[in-house]
């Protein structure tokens, strides 16, 4: 069984005044390099859905162009299945570009409840979804691949939940606007409560 992994990388950065976010630099390293150092250690193929743009410089990474402009998180799902075309009793895990803090093992833990059966999980921390940090077997993506976000895709195949609350600090905080910014750059220096 062959495992993929899949950052989502497509937004526009509005809040943040139309930056890439796969650029930005937290601890000195870019967001899509601290991304792919997790994701390509367990997987055996590591992609970046890029929007309708390709992503310059990917050290461990394909690019993976959308279709079409402002498909969301949906579209960069929809752009891994047309392009990479995987086998359906392959397994994708996914994670946003912009949540820096992504735990070492994160693919293996994904991975793990569908070894054996389930369709798709999702990721939870202290009561929270995080729809686009998940695990999917691909022939039920490919079912789901025309719902409007993950988190419908994942409701409409009553997707498991993997409980990541034990973490000390939210794992998948990202990073939407200014003050996210800055808050992360002070974790991954050690400096206030989030570390």
């Amino acid at each position: 069984m062959t495992v993929y992994g899949l950052i989502l990388a497509g937004g526009t950065g509005s809040r943040l005044g139309h930056v890439r976010k796969a650029e930005l630099r937290i601890g000195g390293e870019r967001l899509v390099d601290r991304l792919s150092g997790v994701m390509a250690a367990s997987t055996d193929a590591l992609y970046v859905a890029t929007g309708i743009a390709e992503q310059p410089h990917l050290r461990l990474a394909a690019s993976v162009p959308d279709l079409g402009p402002n498909e969301g998180p949906m579209g960069g799902l929809r752009a891994f299945l047309h392009h990479i075309e995987p086998s359906e009793d392959s397994i994708v895990v996914t994670t946003s570009v912009d949540s820096p803090f992504l735990p070492a093992h994160y693919v293996d833990a994904m991975r793990a409840p569908l070894a054996a059966q389930g369709l798709a999980v999702v990721s939870v921390w202290q009561g929270q979804r995080y729809p686009t940090h998940a695990a999917w077997r691909v022939s039920a993506l490919k079912q789901v691949a025309g719902q409007s976000s993950p988190k419908r895709a994942l409701e409409s195949l009553n997707a498991s939940e993997l409980d990541w609350s034990a973490e000390k600090a939210n794992p998948f905080a990202n990073i939407n606007d200014f003050s996210d910014l800055l808050a992360a750059q002070r974790r991954s220096l050690g400096w206030g409560k989030d570390k």
